[in-house]
């Protein structure tokens, strides 16, 4: 209760944390990789829902709307990482086997 009150002193919204919590939970808590993700293009807005590799990051990838191609930003480690709702199967994995590494100490 205290922090609620100290956020919305502090006029902090949580309502992003809210919405992202769900799809978090099934990363970390399930050991299949989910595999489908909605790409929104920073340049139109449009978005596309695509089936992401399993096993490697895309590392280009070209907007059905309006032609713009899609790289990574720095730091990440492909489009999905940047542009996607779901963060691409190898980052899901090193951050589920990171949570384990966590639990397990």
């Amino acid at each position: 209760m205290k922090a609620a009150r100290v956020r919305a002193a502090r006029g902090r919204s949580t309502h992003v944390l809210w919405q992202t919590q769900p799809i978090a939970a099934a990363i970390y808590n399930t050991h299949v990789p989910i595999l489908s993700a909605t790409l929104r293009c920073p340049s139109c807005g449009h978005a596309a829902l695509l089936t992401m590799p399993e096993e490697a990051c895309q590392r280009f990838y070209q907007c059905e709307q309006c032609g713009h191609w899609m790289r990574p930003k720095p730091g990440d480690c492909c489009v999905f990482c940047s542009y996607g709702d779901v963060p691409c199967p190898p980052k899901q994995r090193a951050a589920r086997s990171r949570s384990k590494d966590k639990r397990g100490q």
